[in-house]
């Protein structure tokens, strides 16, 4: 019984190990993807996707309990979104 018990929490480590890597290099891409829609000069799509990309890094620095990468997305995402409310709506 205790193997099996073994087996899962394995699994299980495995299972959240890769959900990182999927949200990583998800949020990765959809930066870079921002990044080539700015220099195109579309906005606001640009700045939103890069927001985007922002916020699944945020959750990717949670899940790897890195303040670095947690306090830059969010500000990042912060200023983004203000910047944006700002140029529409104020």
């Amino acid at each position: 019984m205790s193997k099996l018990s073994s087996m899962s929490k394995l699994e299980s480590v495995v299972y959240k190990r890769l959900l990182t890597q999927v949200l990583e290099w998800t949020a990765t891409v959809i930066v870079m993807i921002g990044v080539g829609i700015n220099a195109l000069g579309h906005h606001p799509e640009g700045p939103i996707v890069m927001t985007f990309g922002s916020l699944l890094w945020v959750i990717v620095g949670v899940r790897w309990k890195t303040a670095s990468i947690i306090i830059t997305n969010t500000a990042i995402a912060i200023v983004t979104i203000v910047g944006l409310s700002f140029y529409y709506y104020g």
